[in-house]
């Protein structure tokens, strides 16, 4: 593509940019980052009066594609089995497993969030932004009674081996 000063490029310029992003076969992510960028700058020339208007298409940039795909029972209980054998980010893998949560609830998971049997995420931690329950299972609470004993009051299941406590220092304890 040519080099075109703000002031000729055009929508058409933009959709055959779009069109060589998804030639180079990027992630969808990536496209909609290039858009946003895109946007921002020429919403920036606008509000400074250099353009009338931007070229560039409020549109949202295409959709995720969705998963089609479940792990059999089998992937399942072997992630399990392998997971226990590679300390900490095994103990995070299996607690994805047994609670079905996100990897950054399981990641910022606190011990005050760890009540009688259940965890219990505040709104601000959660995806959709509501408080969120999950029961937990005789295995999950197992697991996270072993991580007490390795690092005191934290409950520290980061793949990085580093969780703060409120008021505590890093974890810089054993790693499984």
């Amino acid at each position: 593509m040519e080099y075109l000063r703000p002031k000729d490029f055009s929508r058409a310029d933009w959709f055959r940019l779009d069109a060589a992003l998804i030639a180079r076969e990027l992630a969808p992510n990536t496209r909609r980052g290039v858009h946003r960028v895109v946007l921002g700058f020429f919403a920036w020339l606008v509000e400074r009066g250099y353009l009338e208007a931007s070229p560039i298409p409020l549109r949202p940039a295409a959709r995720r594609e969705t998963r089609d795909r479940v792990p059999s029972l089998e992937e399942m209980r072997h992630l399990y089995r392998v997971a226990g054998e590679v300390g900490i980010a095994g103990q995070m893998v299996r607690l994805l497993e047994l609670t079905g949560l996100r990897r950054e609830e399981v990641r910022g998971l606190r011990w005050s969030e760890v009540l009688d049997g259940e965890l219990v995420i505040g709104a601000a931690r959660v995806k959709g932004g509501r408080p969120h329950r999950v029961p937990l299972s005789s295995c999950a609470v197992s697991l996270l009674e072993d991580r007490r004993e390795v690092c005191g009051g934290v409950v520290g299941v980061r793949l990085s081996g580093h969780a703060r406590s409120e008021g505590g220092p890093p974890d810089r304890g054993q790693a499984g």
